[in-house]
């Protein structure tokens, strides 16, 4: 009886260590599981907090282009008036917006991660479309090529016309953060042709070896915004896309618009010398 007494003590004891190690295990794993939701949710609060920068920063950097458009618009309107003192704020204006501009640029961060919208430009104005590669619209989770034609020419980004803008400052206005959307606004056969406006999601990260040059990697360094006495040696909309795959000779020859090869970096968009 005694044997039998202790035998059941046992089986107790080890039946009451079970529960106690799987008691044991539960609480770790609900442990487990609380800290890694916390910090599931602390990510997810700071890519949140890093997206709303991100995005105030794009907001900031459309209305300081928008003021740079309009007083250079202003200028060249008045660039025959006889009143010196309009010139003068007028120029004073346009000085202070491009100084406001190359400061935020210079100080915008984290724009390593912004995206494109996947098309091809020419390098001066009028911007006319090279190639589609995809672009995706509200309609459409699937990258598209029968929004935009080659040919098209770029109007204005976001409402913010176009045709005082450099490259560079083009390029700044379509990339942003990834998954939001921009308005691209094309005129469709010739510069008094039909205007089409195509909202478009910010979703290219790169595309390598097009057209002998590759667009992957990171942003280049910002240049200073071009005056419109720079931007009047433009061409045109049908001159032909040259090659970044050229001669050393060549590319030692600054470009015709007076400003360096670019490579757009994160958008599909390319400057093509």
């Amino acid at each position: 009886a005694e044997a039998e007494r202790k035998r059941v003590e046992e089986e107790r004891k080890r039946a009451e260590e079970e529960r106690r190690t799987v008691e044991e295990e539960r609480i770790a794993r609900e442990f487990a599981e609380r800290e890694r939701r916390r910090e599931e949710e602390e990510r997810a609060r700071a890519e949140e907090e890093e997206k709303k920068r991100a995005e105030e920063r794009r907001v900031k950097e459309d209305e300081v282009l928008r003021e740079v458009a309009a007083v250079r618009e202003a200028a060249a309107q008045l660039a025959s008036s006889s009143n010196p003192n309009a010139l003068k704020g007028l120029r004073e204006r346009r000085e202070e917006a491009e100084r406001m501009l190359a400061e935020q640029l210079e100080a915008a961060g984290g724009r390593e991660e912004w995206k494109g919208v996947g098309i091809m430009i020419t390098e001066e104005y009028p911007y006319s479309v090279l190639e589609v590669q995809g672009i995706v619209t509200p309609d459409s989770e699937e990258p598209r090529r029968d929004v935009i034609n080659k040919g098209d020419l770029l109007k204005s980004i976001n409402r913010i016309p176009t045709l005082r803008l450099s490259l560079h400052e083009v390029r700044s206005l379509v990339l942003g953060p990834p998954g939001t959307w921009v308005d691209l606004t094309f005129l469709r056969g010739g510069s008094r042709g039909e205007e089409l406006t195509v909202r478009v999601r910010r979703h290219v990260a790169g595309l390598p070896g097009s057209r002998g040059g590759s667009v992957a990697g990171s942003s280049p360094p910002h240049s200073l915004p071009q005056s419109p006495e720079m931007r009047s040696r433009g061409g045109s909309a049908g001159s032909p896309a040259r090659s970044f795959t050229q001669s050393p000779e060549a590319r030692s020859r600054p470009p015709s618009s007076g400003m360096p090869p670019q490579n757009i970096g994160d958008a599909r968009l390319l400057r093509v010398e």
